[in-house]
């Protein structure tokens, strides 16, 4: 009985101290609600400024903590190697010789941003022609392993001094057929599609995928230097398209924000159109909405000034968080109705 009385002591001396809190509170907000109202506008305009430089990070890697040993061990890969995968850029016409003239006009601007490391776009033809009998089909090699193991057993037989060749037989070990064959084969000095339609320039970045504002000034400092060179001038079909790691990543973030922008509207309107149509109200919206969005920009301003960007999992919060945040509203706008009710007057019911 003595711990339930001092528990039920405990409980309501909190109680008064809340109530006197929140009075004053009350007080204070109706008392100075301009100031605080202009306060608020200047808070929301400040968060809204900075959210603009909230980043995304997709990389499975950035969902590890950075101490990890596979973690360190990855990023010291990335820092001897550059970065990971190309940047291709594919150049698509009918008439392919019109592409190598485009390519080699092309590859000497990119190679010259700080964010290339190296171009690659051709083979060294002299280099594979000098070893073209390196590169053999497996069928010639089984062609040319027959021959040879034909030859040895003629030798041995040729070296038995009880061997008597009434035949006249004569086998002579020769890969020139061989030679001649790949001697003629066409070697494509550019990476060039069997189609014969479409030509490929891999570009290797310096900066990683996952940084996402690198990947965004790679492509539109590429894209720029494309546009300047006019490849419609070289050719009227000419189209370049762009694919690689860097640009998927740009792509995969802009289609993850457009789900994040779907989903948070979609339940958004269903959260509001619920409380109106119990409420009976539009201007809960307003009452209810606009606390709750306050909240969410707020909280989008501290997520970028203190870690700067969202993941893949991060990114799923603001509807969880308008579903979960939207309880308070509700709950104070219907205690301030069943005030009103009491022909309260607004500053009692607040």
């Amino acid at each position: 009985m003595l711990h339930f009385k001092y528990a039920e002591t405990i409980v309501r001396t909190s109680i008064i101290i809340m109530n006197i809190l929140f009075s004053k509170i009350s007080n204070f907000t109706l008392k100075f609600h301009r100031l605080i109202l202009l306060a608020t506008i200047l808070l929301i305009s400040a968060s809204i400024y900075i959210v603009q430089s909230l980043g995304f990070r997709g990389d499975f890697v950035d969902l590890l903590p950075s101490n990890f040993q596979s973690v360190r061990d990855l990023e010291v890969i990335k820092s001897r190697a550059g970065g990971e995968g190309y940047l291709v850029i594919v150049l698509e016409t009918p008439n392919i010789e019109k592409a190598k003239v485009f390519s080699e006009a092309l590859v000497p601007r990119i190679s010259q941003l700080e964010e290339i490391l190296y171009v690659d776009y051709k083979f060294d033809k002299q280099f594979f022609e000098e070893r073209n009998l390196l590169f053999v089909d497996l069928e010639d090699l089984k062609t040319l392993q027959t021959r040879l193991k034909n030859k040895i057993d003629f030798e041995r037989r040729r070296a038995n001094p009880f061997y008597i060749d009434l035949l006249d037989e004569k086998d002579d070990f020769s890969i020139a057929d061989i030679k001649e064959k790949y001697s003629k084969a066409t070697i494509k000095d550019y990476y060039i599609t069997k189609d014969q339609r479409r030509l490929v320039i891999l570009a290797k970045p310096s900066g990683f995928a996952n940084n996402l504002e690198f990947c965004r000034r790679l492509l539109s400092k590429t894209q720029k230097i494309v546009s300047e060179l006019k490849p419609l001038s070289f050719d009227p079909e000419m189209k370049v398209r762009y694919t690689g790691r860097y640009v998927v990543r740009i792509e995969e973030t802009e289609s993850m924000f457009s789900d994040l922008k779907r989903t948070s509207v979609f339940a958004i309107t269903g959260i509001f159109t619920l409380v109106t149509l119990y409420l009976r109200q539009w201007l809960a919206i307003f009452f209810i909405g606009i606390p709750l969005f306050t909240s969410l920009l707020y909280s989008m301003a501290f997520t970028t000034l203190t870690i700067g960007y969202l993941n893949m999992f991060t990114t799923v919060l603001i509807g969880i968080l308008t579903g979960m945040g939207i309880d308070f509203g509700i709950h104070m706008y219907l205690r301030y109705l069943e005030e009103r009710q009491k022909l309260k007057s607004v500053d009692e019911a607040v």
